[in-house]
């Protein structure tokens, strides 16, 4: 339905138009190209679990680069947001976020649904809310590393965001991760903890501008400053590409907090 239909209803409004939660019915559905004008259009508790291939944009013709992708523009997390969207993003390879609200993080580990083991590219852009890309700081440390397939990581425009991931983080984690975009996240005084930077060994391109509180890119925690004396680039030993840009309270690469 690709450059077609529009004009969806939104569940609940009394309209002539057809509602997108009549597509639950499909028990058969496999494949799901779908455009539509605004995210309230996409029912928060849809159900559509039989798709093996989807692109799902809230707004706008998305790049296609993997079988199924989420694009979600202007959504409120605490409004819009159900079991059937989590459904989708537990198993969506890419997924992007522009002006997301009502809630101070974007994914949140683990959950009963959102595991993201299939996650391979992640983009979040213009959203003033949030303080926290992954959010783990309620759940006991895993053993096992988390977002195994990410491939990509891009940050910008965000605001207020404080730190990449909030509590524990498994190690291992982004342990497949090549691309890093962070830009213009002008209250983010560090990048990773130096545990998670040890685990970066496929990053080949990392990029970090106009990020007005970014001190240092990698920060050692308390328990680690016996243990490394110093950062360099021998962390990422696939670095090729190294941009640090318009960073006026950096201080080192590499420091001990």
């Amino acid at each position: 339905m690709r450059d077609s239909f529009t004009e969806w209803a939104i569940e609940g409004e009394s309209s002539a138009n057809a509602c997108l939660s009549e597509l639950s019915h499909l028990s058969y559905l496999t494949t799901l190209y779908i455009e539509m004008r605004n995210a309230k259009m996409l029912p928060k508790d849809i159900l559509l679990d039989n798709l093996k291939r989807y692109a799902i944009p809230a707004n706008g013709s998305p790049r296609l680069r993997t079988d199924r992708k989420l694009r979600f523009y202007c959504v409120n997390r605490s409004s819009h947001w159900g079991d059937g969207i989590s459904r989708l993003l537990e198993r969506s390879e890419e997924v992007e976020f522009e002006e997301l609200s009502g809630t101070n993080y974007v994914l949140f580990y683990p959950s009963n649904r959102e595991t993201f083991l299939q996650l391979k590219h992640l983009q979040v852009s213009r959203s003033h809310e949030i303080e926290y890309i992954i959010d783990s700081i309620d759940q006991q440390f895993l053993e096992h590393g988390a977002f195994p397939l990410l491939e990509s990581m891009f940050l910008r425009w965000l605001n207020n965001l404080q730190e990449v991931w909030h509590g524990p983080i498994p190690m291992g984690s982004f342990g497949n991760l090549k691309t890093l975009k962070v830009e213009f996240c002008h209250k983010l005084s560090y990048l990773f903890w130096i545990s998670t930077a040890k685990g970066l060994s496929q990053l080949e391109s990392m990029i970090v501008e106009n990020c007005e509180a970014m001190q240092q890119i990698i920060a050692h925690e308390e328990e680690s400053k016996d243990e490394y004396n110093g950062t360099n680039l021998e962390l990422f030993p696939n670095l090729q590409t190294l941009i640090l840009k318009q960073l006026p309270q950096l201080i080192t690469f590499g420091h001990k907090v």
